[in-house]
């Protein structure tokens, strides 16, 4: 099988929203840090997107994300994340109305949602699966095997050669 396949193969913002450039931004880094662990497990993930309260998708404030899976254990349809705060209610009040959270809230909401992949409901064996690629993860990001847009290696979620 082509080692390429297995990562997220496209990505979508609601480019009508504020900082519509950073949101791509966003979604384009968590692709990049969820690919070794999509490698490593052979999963792919279609599709990767932005909701918010303004979508159809993203009504529900209490939804962080939500995953469709093809019901094969290892591909993933769509994959759907909240980037940024809801444009009303309290954490639009404390936070800013529809203000981008950053990639740390971006990537646990993203293993979260990756980990329905395999299993669909909030089972003890998910929280395991979860726990499991949380810590994959980091490892990934110490050991530099999550790269930058340029394809240098991240080391501690930093760049390993700043001067690039």
């Amino acid at each position: 099988a082509d080692p390429d396949n297995f990562r997220v193969h496209s990505i979508d913002h609601i480019k009508k929203l504020p900082d519509a450039d950073k949101a791509r931004a966003i979604l384009e880094e968590c692709a990049r840090h969820i690919r070794p662990l999509l490698q490593a497990r052979r999963w792919r993930v279609l599709k990767l997107y932005e909701i918010c309260c303004c979508t159809a998708g993203g009504k529900n404030l209490g939804v962080g994300g939500f995953c469709c899976p093809a019901g094969d254990g290892v591909t993933s349809l769509r994959i759907a994340i909240r980037l940024r705060t809801p444009g009303h209610g309290p954490q639009a009040d404390e936070w800013g109305a529809h203000s981008l959270r950053d990639l740390d809230h971006a990537m646990k909401v993203l293993i979260h949602e990756v980990s329905h992949i395999v299993h669909g409901n909030h089972s003890a064996a998910f929280y395991t699966l979860m726990a499991e690629l949380t810590r994959q993860y980091e490892t990934y990001l110490q050991k530099g095997q999550v790269l930058d847009e340029a394809g240098m290696p991240l080391t501690g979620g930093r760049k390993a050669d700043a001067s690039r």
